[in-house]
């Protein structure tokens, strides 16, 4: 499925975390700004982002099966016009430092996150996805 948004409409945000209390949170305090989708590991986001046009991945780091930086790896690969966020409470982590470091990750935020912190990253992401979406076919060429 083509990714990105249009300016004018909601952003999509996609939540993967294993962890039901804070899919809910982030449910509650994204959902009056942006349509929140979720999932509750990496191979329902897999399914969700193949059928539904999705501006920013919100992922945990530490899953069952594949981590969030595996997930965010396949969205950059599949899917380039999503901004991809990773949330951890792991930041001493050598993967989550390295993939910080190494691959394309808009933001890496430690849990327990910052509201404000997060809703400012989201902000960004947002505006980078409809940036993505306005030079689509130059971006999906050189992926």
């Amino acid at each position: 499925m083509q990714q990105g948004c249009a300016i004018a409409e909601r952003a999509r945000i996609l939540v993967v975390d294993d962890d039901i209390a804070a899919r809910l949170t982030l449910q509650a305090v994204l959902g009056d700004l942006y349509d929140v989708i979720v999932a509750i590991d990496a191979l329902e986001a897999e399914r969700i982002l193949e059928t539904q046009e999705i501006e920013v991945l919100l992922t945990d780091y530490d899953m069952p099966g594949r981590s969030g930086v595996d997930l965010i790896t396949l969205v950059l690969e599949r899917f380039p016009l999503v901004v991809p966020i990773l949330l951890t409470g792991h930041t001493s982590k050598r993967e989550v430092r390295t993939a910080d470091r190494d691959r394309n990750i808009f933001a890496v935020l430690s849990k327990p996150y910052d509201p404000a912190a997060l809703l400012r990253s989201l902000r960004l992401a947002v505006a980078t996805a409809q940036l993505r979406s306005l030079h689509r076919p130059m971006i999906q060429r050189n992926a």
